[in-house]
């Protein structure tokens, strides 16, 4: 075979190699623009819950309010209970004291920035633009309750630790739902019982720690 029968031949090689390197710069491109995309939107959502902590923590120092912290990490915006007398002793039902401070902080929960997101206009133009790609922005609200491992004594009507810990979990949501005014929707529930301990039962002070309530605040977009 001559020379420019060979070339011509293997000619159709250069033309596919083009353009294979035109595909790949292409994806390369759109993964760049898509990621892109997605640090935007994730920014504005960790600034709508930098915000929202940021309006919480001002009034929980601004009140003096000694049953309730909160705090800001991975989860969201959290806020832990975990006063000894935040509870009616052996029980589920809220203290005067809690219900007096959950008051304070459920009145504030209806004007912070995730639950007024679209209000803005750079909001409102992202939280479109997510609709149109099949997303929603969706807040949560999820109150848990958390025990020792002391067991309940028989014939109780608490029957065991996950009972006492969704009970309280559940009047503390009742009282921030029905004070803030928001949506059904944004509230929910979950009992741990004694099987999520963040100290040793060992001790008094570890059992305290466990005894406890936690408000995780968080937002984001989800498939529709």
């Amino acid at each position: 075979m001559s020379a420019a029968s060979l070339k011509a031949r293997n000619g159709w090689l250069l033309s596919f190699a083009d353009v294979v390197t035109l595909l790949i710069t292409f994806f390369i491109m759109m993964l760049a623009l898509n990621h892109t995309e997605i640090s935007r939107i994730q920014n504005w959502t960790d600034d709508q819950l930098d915000q929202s902590y940021l309006s919480l923590s001002q009034a929980v120092q601004s009140y003096n309010l000694q049953y309730i912290n909160v705090n800001r990490n991975t989860q969201g915006i959290f806020l832990s209970i975990s006063h000894p007398e935040a509870f009616e002793r052996g029980g589920f039902e809220v203290s005067p004291g809690l219900a007096a401070e959950l008051s304070q902080v459920s009145t504030l929960l209806s004007g912070i920035a995730v639950f007024n997101a679209h209000e803005t206009e750079l909001g409102q133009r992202i939280i479109q633009e997510a609709d149109q790609d099949g997303m929603d922005w969706r807040v949560e609200v999820v109150v848990e309750g958390h025990t020792d491992n002391d067991p309940i004594p028989n014939g109780s009507i608490l029957r065991n630790n996950w009972f006492l810990s969704t009970m309280r979990a559940q009047n503390v949501m009742q009282l921030l739902h029905r004070n803030s005014g928001l949506r059904n929707d944004y509230f929910s529930v979950a009992g741990f019982g004694e099987h999520r301990p963040v100290a040793s039962n060992e001790t008094l002070e570890g059992k305290g720690q466990n005894r406890r309530v936690n408000i995780v605040i968080n937002a984001g977009f989800t498939r529709k």
